[in-house]
């Protein structure tokens, strides 16, 4: 009897705490809800009488992401040292474009009315193809070119230079009739052409063609 007395007592004891935690905690849930709902309703006032400070603060992100944008590019890896390789049996670096870029010919031969350089007395850098009397441009700069030619009373030599992505070669400066000597300073572009051609008559071995650059770019 005294034992079911004590359990009475003690079910009567939890079952009024369960009742008395009750009230205490949707008290706290719903004062939990007003302040989340009195703060969004005063950032929103905030927004309406300081449009200024939200438009800073939409400002100062997206600086922030463009920012983190020029970052991630930063630290992507460089691309490889190649240049190009247009019309060249040679291949043209970053390393080779910091080193002098010179070529001369001589003891001339006729294919195509251009001339042919049989022998070279100097290729420095890349860019100058003996077999084909051509040079190609793989570091750009200002260059000087000359050539001197001598020969039949009829002959005439003209300096000519194809631009990059045409097929079509123009005359710079010529010289003649019966030979001569003429140098000219040209912007080479990437992929610019020069090359001497025969517009008539004859060379003889004294013939040459030389250039080198002076300035980079």
């Amino acid at each position: 009897m005294h034992h079911r007395h004590r359990f009475a007592n003690q079910a009567n004891h939890n079952r009024s705490l369960k009742t008395d935690y009750l009230p205490h905690r949707v008290y706290s849930e719903s004062r939990r809800f007003v302040f989340h709902h009195r703060h969004h309703q005063q950032q929103q006032q905030h927004h309406r009488r300081h449009p200024k400070s939200a438009a800073q603060h939409r400002l100062a992100w997206t600086v922030l992401l463009l920012a983190a944008g020029l970052l991630v590019d930063a630290a992507k890896p460089d691309p490889p040292d190649i240049i190009t390789t247009v019309g060249s049996q040679k291949l043209a670096t970053a390393s080779d474009c910091s080193k002098p870029v010179a070529f001369s010919g001589t003891h001339a031969n006729i294919e195509n009315a251009r001339l042919i350089l049989t022998e070279t007395l100097l290729d420095k850098g890349v860019g100058y193809a003996s077999n084909t009397g051509i040079f190609t441009t793989f570091c750009p700069g200002l260059y000087q070119f000359s050539f001197a030619g001598y020969g039949s009373s009829d002959l005439r030599l003209t300096l000519k230079r194809k631009l990059s992505k045409t097929e079509t070669w123009q005359p710079v400066v010529s010289s003649g009739p019966s030979g001569g000597a003429n140098i000219v300073l040209l912007r080479m572009a990437l992929g610019d052409q020069v090359a001497v051609f025969v517009d008539s008559g004859k060379t003889d071995d004294s013939t040459t063609f030389s250039g080198y650059r002076i300035a980079k770019e």
